[in-house]
């Protein structure tokens, strides 16, 4: 197999950012431009320069009904909801042609995707969020060492026999069962009349005001536009503090850690 550069890479996230943007357009549902994504195209109109991903943003309606309609001949759509061997609580869109193993060969298979990242309402009450936080993340650790038994401190005995006995334990679950716990959990305030918008699934802690997402705007991404929330501002701020300063040089690198390649040799 012919390995992938980062422009091709590039390349491949950004068709399938198109594919996604056509048929939200064509099928009424709001989404944009989410994290260093939104990040890049704020400060930078395209990828942050030492970044490699694209991640888009959608609310729990708009989610619930991309991931039940989306359709592709090109690209396969991957969420908990729909595929019972998926182990991530965020959905992903794959190419189809391609293999990406992360962070190796000895990691996890999948293809070249983009992540599609779930908001959900939030409580009013702060104490009520951090609570729903602290379990997110406890089921977090717990699927991380289902998926992965044998990434422990070695050199310590204690940690080393609760492993032994949870391993055990998450033997008997579902390989996607915490998966759809935090899934579960992020659903927790969608009946309450709430003023606040929450990503429990994500690795951050993050709680903004809803009219962040009462309308959206088009902004420059690699030469074209895309969605992103009209409160963009505000949101940024949240996540990065003063989001236009760039951070030191020695900071400057992805945290991703991945090969990938095309099925088809002929590329």
């Amino acid at each position: 197999m012919k390995e992938i550069t980062i422009n091709e890479l590039k390349k491949i996230q950004l068709d399938i950012l198109d594919d996604i943007d056509d048929f939200c357009k064509k099928n009424k549902i709001n989404y944009w431009l989410d994290y260093g994504t939104l990040l890049g195209a704020i400060r930078h109109s395209g990828y942050i320069p030492w970044d490699d991903d694209i991640d888009i943003g959608m609310l729990r309606d708009d989610y619930d009904k991309f991931i039940k309609t989306y359709q592709s001949n090109k690209y396969k759509l991957l969420s908990c909801e729909n595929n019972n061997d998926y182990y991530f609580p965020f959905a992903k869109v794959i190419d189809n042609n391609t293999i990406l193993y992360e962070p190796d060969e000895k990691g996890i298979k999948i293809g070249v995707y983009i992540d599609i990242f779930v908001h959900d309402k939030a409580s009013n009450n702060s104490l009520e969020n951090t609570n729903n936080y602290n379990k997110r993340d406890l089921y977090n650790k717990l699927r991380i060492a289902q998926l992965f038994p044998n990434n422990y401190d070695k050199k310590n005995i204690k940690k080393r026999i609760m492993r032994f006995f949870l391993k055990i334990y998450l033997k008997f679950l579902p390989k996607n069962y915490y998966t759809k716990k935090i899934s579960e959990n992020s659903k927790r305030f969608i009946n309450q009349d709430t003023q606040k918008i929450a990503d429990f699934i994500a690795p951050y802690r993050l709680v903004v005001n809803k009219d962040i997402f009462k309308k959206f705007i088009n902004v420059k991404f690699e030469k074209k536009n895309y969605p992103a929330p009209i409160g963009y501002d505000e949101y940024l701020q949240t996540i990065y503090g003063n989001y236009m300063k760039l951070p030191p040089k020695e900071k400057r690198i992805s945290n991703h850690t991945f090969k990938a390649y095309y099925k088809n040799n002929d590329k």
